[in-house]
């Protein structure tokens, strides 16, 4: 089992960025602490950054995917899997947490052709046909498998 030892703020939003696939020491150097900054005040031991940082992903994603009746959780799965689909970090470096958001993110991530499975519909079900055992078939099994194991 894993042990990760959390030392600072900075590890936790390090965590989150590496769970977006963001893995490069250069870019995690200038994204902590953008996104430090744009949430403020974390000095209050209370508070829940990894919501936090959600939150800026939901703000993202409502001004992309407006349109979409989607719960909160949903939503945010929705933009994160678009952004990593779409080239990730690689591609857009910090356009995932910046308040604004260009046309050509935003044109990328809608052109993926994603929908919700269908809600599942309950219906009685039709009777089905048993047969019968037949003994016949059953004792030739038996011994066609028999011959079969002795063989090997």
């Amino acid at each position: 089992m894993v042990t990760i030892k959390v030392q600072s703020v900075d590890d936790i939003i390090k965590a989150y960025l590496q769970t977006l696939e963001c893995c490069s020491t250069k870019k995690l150097s200038v994204l902590v602490p953008l996104l430090k900054n744009l949430l403020g005040n974390l000095d209050d031991k209370a508070v829940d950054v990894i919501s936090l940082l959600d939150e800026l992903v939901y703000k993202k994603s409502l001004t992309i995917f407006g349109n979409i009746k989607l719960t909160k959780s949903q939503m945010i799965s929705l933009c994160k899997f678009c952004f990593l689909e779409s080239g990730g970090f690689n591609r857009w470096n910090d356009e995932l947490f910046v308040p604004t958001t260009s046309k050509n993110f935003k044109s990328v991530l809608l052109n993926f052709k994603i929908s919700n499975a269908p809600s599942y519909k309950l219906s009685h079900m039709l009777a089905q046909q048993i047969e019968p055992i037949r003994p016949k078939n059953i004792f030739h099994k038996l011994f066609s498998f028999r011959k079969k194991n002795v063989s090997l």
